[in-house]
C-alpha cells in the first residue's frame, strides 16, 4: 500500500521525504532529533534562552549540537 501526506510518502512500512526549496529543512529536523535522543532527550524545562534586538539562541545547556540562532530580520 503507497500512502501520501505532502512531500512525506509510505510505502512497505518505509517513509520517503520529498525536500524542495533552498534549505534541505528535514536534514535539520532530523539531525536534530538525533542529537536531542542522544542528549537523553531532555525535557522543555532545560531549554535556555537569550533574546536580543539581533537574535533569538536557545538552547540546552551542556550540548552545543543543539543550539540554534535566529536572527532578527
Amino acid at each position: 500500500m503507497i500512502e501520501e501526506l505532502g512531500g512525506v510518502r509510505e510505502e512497505e512500512g518505509a517513509w520517503t521525504v520529498r525536500q524542495g526549496g533552498p534549505l534541505p529543512l528535514w536534514d535539520t529536523i532530523e539531525r536534530t532529533l538525533i542529537a536531542w535522543q542522544d542528549a537523553g532527550a531532555p525535557d522543555i524545562t532545560e531549554v535556555r534562552l537569550h533574546l536580543t534586538q539581533e537574535a533569538h539562541t536557545y538552547w540546552i545547556e551542556g550540548h552545543p549540537e543543539l543550539c540554534r540562532q535566529h536572527r532578527v530580520l
